[in-house]
């Protein structure tokens, strides 16, 4: 897996830190943040869609991924990437998936 295009907001108050995108040998996923959760931690949030239905806004995700393990290494990543340019150093950042063994399946 990589993380390509890895763009840092320019608000730093803003809780999205970076924008980025992941590819793999099969698929690229675009538009995906890096934002800083209510506990502190950077996590990468995959894309989606905003609705507003009957004054109610609505986010529904475009892409999830049933293996908790991969959206979790894909943070990882992420966060290594962002590290990175705040370093000055590369803007991408080789990470392998992990492993089917390892699961951890939504229900």
């Amino acid at each position: 897996m990589l993380i390509k295009n890895m763009r840092k907001v320019k608000n730093p108050d803003s809780k999205t830190k970076a924008l980025f995108s992941v590819e793999t040998k099969n698929f690229i996923i675009n538009d995906c943040r890096l934002e800083l959760a209510g506990s502190g931690k950077l996590i990468a949030r995959l894309p989606f869609s905003v609705e507003i239905f009957q004054g109610r806004t609505y986010y529904r995700p475009i892409i999830e991924f049933k293996d908790l393990d991969y959206v979790e290494a894909i943070s990882e990543a992420a966060v290594k990437a962002y590290e990175a340019i705040n370093k000055g150093s590369s803007f991408i950042v080789l990470q392998t998936p992990p492993q089917p063994s390892a699961r951890k399946e939504r229900l």
